[in-house]
């Protein structure tokens, strides 16, 4: 499923991808409420999306492509089990003010996923400890 256009947050919202067939979202997501991924699927966001409350992986895969980035965003939270997914981000990549994994002790299951090097060691170390499932 393929939404296009402009959403703007009027409430927090939940987004449910398919694990079968998943969810792009195209268009700019702007506001101040925060934004969940629920579904076991991935949800793509493809745009310079505007919002300022908190995105969260609650499950499933939440992924940037394109020049999609979530840098006005107040922080992503990953559940455990879910993945924040990067790697199709074009150009010089997506900046995210907090990211933080809500699995359990150091790591728990949560990932991200980023082709490329990391230059920043204090970015690696963080990167690692996300990495592990």
């Amino acid at each position: 499923t393929t939404i296009h256009g402009m959403r703007t947050l009027g409430k927090n919202e939940e987004i449910r991808a398919a694990s079968v067939c998943g969810l792009a979202i195209n268009g700019i997501v702007s506001g101040a409420n925060n934004l969940t991924n629920a579904g076991a699927g991935t949800a793509t966001l493809s745009a310079n999306n505007t919002l300022s409350g908190n995105v969260g992986v609650g499950a499933g895969t939440l992924a940037l492509s394109g020049s999609g980035s979530l840098a006005a965003a107040t922080r992503v939270n990953v559940a455990a089990n879910s993945i924040f997914d990067i790697s199709g981000v074009s150009g010089a990549g997506s900046t995210v003010k907090i990211l933080s994994e809500n699995g359990s002790g150091d790591g728990g299951s949560a990932r991200l996923h980023r082709a490329g090097q990391r230059a920043d060691p204090h970015q690696q170390a963080f990167a690692r400890r996300l990495l592990r499932s």
